[in-house]
C-alpha cells in the first residue's frame, strides 16, 4: 500500500529532498524495524511516497501496526523536517473499502471486525 508524505519549507512545497527514516518500530511492542524500512521516493512538488505491504518486511507482524518518523533532511528547519508516520490495519481496511486495493483470497479474516461485518469503522 502506498503512503504519502508532504514536505514544505515555510509553507512552500520542498522538492529535491532525500528523506530517510529516523525511526520505524512496531506500535505496541516497540520492536525496531528501521533496518527494513522501505525506500522513500519523490513524487513531485513536495510530495514523497513509500510502499509497505502487510505480511512482508517490515510489516511482517500482521497483528501489529507500525509507527515511525521520516527525516526530510538538514536543509529543512526542525519544524518542517520531521514527519510522523502511522502504518495501520485501519488504513489498509479503508483502502479496501474504497476499492484502492484488493486483498488476496483468505486475507479478509485479518481485517478489523467492523470491516468484515460491512459496518463503518
Amino acid at each position: 500500500m502506498l503512503y504519502y508524505l508532504y514536505f514544505a519549507e515555510a509553507g512552500a512545497p520542498k522538492a529535491g529532498l532525500s528523506p530517510t527514516w529516523h525511526s520505524l518500530r512496531t506500535a505496541a511492542g516497540g520492536v525496531s524495524k528501521l533496518a527494513f524500512a522501505p525506500a522513500i521516493n519523490a513524487v513531485g512538488e513536495g510530495w514523497y511516497r513509500f510502499d509497505v505491504t502487510r505480511g512482508q518486511t517490515p510489516w511482517d507482524v500482521e497483528a501489529e501496526d507500525l509507527v515511525g518518523v521520516v527525516d526530510g533532511g538538514s536543509a529543512l528547519a526542525d519544524a518542517d523536517r520531521y514527519k510522523p508516520v502511522a502504518i495501520t490495519r485501519r488504513g489498509e481496511a479503508l483502502a479496501v473499502i474504497s476499492g484502492e486495493i484488493e486483498l488476496p483470497a483468505g486475507n479478509l479474516r485479518t481485517l478489523p471486525g467492523a470491516v468484515r461485518q460491512g459496518a463503518w469503522l
